[in-house]
């Protein structure tokens, strides 16, 4: 068994959620930056302005952490239907080697 970490490889994290919010409202507050600014703060971003979009459906940012050695890494926000046919929202973070998350 080898347990050395490459690092070099992609990271990958996705999180899911169930919203009592409609999509149009949870769009609003994961693409609008006034409203992103109270759960996502600008000073954890790489950069003010979103890197891909697809209106309505999802959003990516690049992300830094605050300290050295300030990796950064890409988060997506992605609606769509929960398990039971409510509105979800899922969230991926992935190292900038691996791409986008799905």
């Amino acid at each position: 068994m080898n347990d050395r970490t490459d690092e070099a490889s992609p990271i990958s994290v996705a999180l899911e959620y169930d919203l009592d919010e409609p999509p149009q409202k949870v769009w609003r507050a994961i693409s609008v930056s006034e409203l992103r600014e109270r759960w996502l703060p600008a000073k954890l971003l790489a950069g003010a302005e979103a890197i891909s979009i697809e209106p309505g459906e999802a959003v990516s940012y690049r992300v830094r952490d605050p300290q050295p050695p300030f990796l950064e890494s890409i988060v997506t926000l992605c609606i769509m239907p929960n398990a039971a046919g409510g509105p979800g929202c899922r969230s991926s973070t992935a190292s900038p080697t691996s791409g986008p998350p799905a």
